[in-house]
This record gives structure tokens, C-alpha cells and sequence, in this order.
């Protein structure tokens, strides 16, 4: 089971920042993000993806939660149920700062990866320059056997319109859903919406995907397109 990149991702960021590096504690790097959305307020969806975008002090909550044993386990999880379902290619949807990608990479699999953070896109780099290894980056979706989108649908405005996007080119979806954890001690984490996992169930129904039961603990959650079951 490969969680190097997961294990390295703080000490690496901190090589990829050298003096500009500022945080290596979860909960005080959530407070800062929370801060800033506050402080911004976004409130439409391009206001939302902007901030997503540009937001430089984001890498360090996703590195330092990256980091933790809590997500190792959920890579683990992931890597389940793509083995158990013989998934080979894949786009990393919202990948973060690819820890899940290169493991994937690593362990064989033909990943992509799709990112909207510069600084995390560009810490991506580095670390696959690191590794000597290349991974496609896209910008946009492509046809695949599988999206992965893991801690991503709780920083959705909407995620009916993702995920109507998501069935014109995913043959099966797997992710998480977070349900807001407003945390105090991280802040409040104002920048994710709880979505009920009832409405985007039955949304994916009517988009042409079928719930997979599966034999772990959720998250995570597995759909596969019905004319693809046999």
C-alpha cells in the first residue's frame, strides 16, 4: 500500500515554499483559510471559484489534512474499491496537492490529474519533477473510466451542475462527502456547504448512474453509469 505521498506532502511543501512556508498545523491553517473566505464573502459561483483559484494559503490545509492518518486511511479505501471494480484510468478531480495522483501513479494506474489552484497546480509540478515522473494535468474533463473527486463536493456552490458535467464523461464516480464539518477549532470552515447526500443521490440517478453497495465503511461513495453494469 503506497501512502508516500501522503506521509511526504508536508516536508515537500515546506522544500517547494523554503522561507515562504508558514504552517504546518491543521487546525491553525483552517483558521487562516476561514479568515480569508470571511473576509471575502464570496457569494456567486464565479466569486466562489475565484477564490478557489487564487487562494495561496489553501495548499496548507489540504497538505497538512493530506498528512494525516485519518486521510491515509481514506486513500486506502479508495484504492479498495478501484481494484475490486479492475478501474484503470482515472482523472483526480479537484487532486489538491496530488497525493492521491501520484500514488495512484505509482501503484500503476493511468492517472490524470485536474486542479484550479495555481499554488497547488504548480506544487504538483514539483513534485512530480522530484519523483522524475511524468502525470497529465488537465484543465478540463475528458471521457474516463472513473472521477475521482475526494473532499471537493463540500466546496461546491452547486454541485448539481458538476455533477450533470461529471456524467458526460465519467463511466463511474467515486468521492467523499464531508457534510460541512463546521469545526470550531479550525475556524468554523465557513467555506464548506453542507449538501444532502439524498439530493445527490437522486440527482446521479436521473443523470444515469446506479449507487454501488460496497463492503467498507463510507466514505467513500461508488456510482457507475446503469448501461455499464451488466
Amino acid at each position: 500500500m503506497n501512502t508516500e505521498p501522503h506521509k511526504n506532502v508536508m516536508k515537500e511543501l515546506r522544500e517547494f515554499l523554503g522561507n515562504k512556508f508558514k504552517n504546518d498545523d491543521l487546525y491553525e491553517s483552517c483558521k487562516i483559510v476561514s479568515k480569508t473566505w470571511n473576509d471575502k464573502t464570496p457569494r456567486s459561483e464565479e466569486e466562489y471559484l475565484d477564490f478557489y483559484k487564487s487562494e495561496k494559503d489553501y495548499v496548507f490545509e489540504i497538505a497538512n489534512w493530506n498528512a494525516t492518518p485519518r486521510r491515509r486511511s481514506l486513500f486506502k479505501k479508495l484504492l479498495r474499491v478501484i481494484t475490486t471494480n479492475n478501474i484503470q484510468e482515472i482523472i483526480d478531480f479537484g487532486a489538491g496537492t496530488g497525493s492521491d495522483t501520484l500514488a495512484l501513479h505509482e501503484l500503476g494506474f493511468n492517472v490524470k490529474y485536474l486542479e484550479i489552484n495555481k499554488t497547488m497546480k504548480e506544487f504538483f509540478k514539483y513534485r512530480c519533477d522530484k519523483r522524475g515522473i511524468e502525470v497529465p494535468i488537465i484543465e478540463k474533463l475528458e471521457p474516463t473510466e472513473c472521477i475521482i473527486f475526494t473532499d471537493v463536493i463540500e466546496h461546491f456552490q452547486n454541485p448539481f451542475s458538476y455533477l450533470e458535467s461529471f456524467s458526460h464523461f465519467g463511466k463511474s464516480l467515486l468521492f467523499t462527502q464531508s457534510f460541512g464539518e463546521h469545526d470550531e477549532k479550525r475556524g468554523g470552515m465557513p467555506y464548506h456547504t453542507n449538501h444532502s447526500m439524498k439530493d445527490i443521490h437522486n440527482f446521479l440517478g436521473s443523470v444515469g448512474y446506479k449507487k454501488v453497495k460496497l463492503d467498507i465503511v463510507i466514505p467513500p461513495y461508488f456510482y457507475i453509469k446503469k448501461e455499464v453494469i451488466k
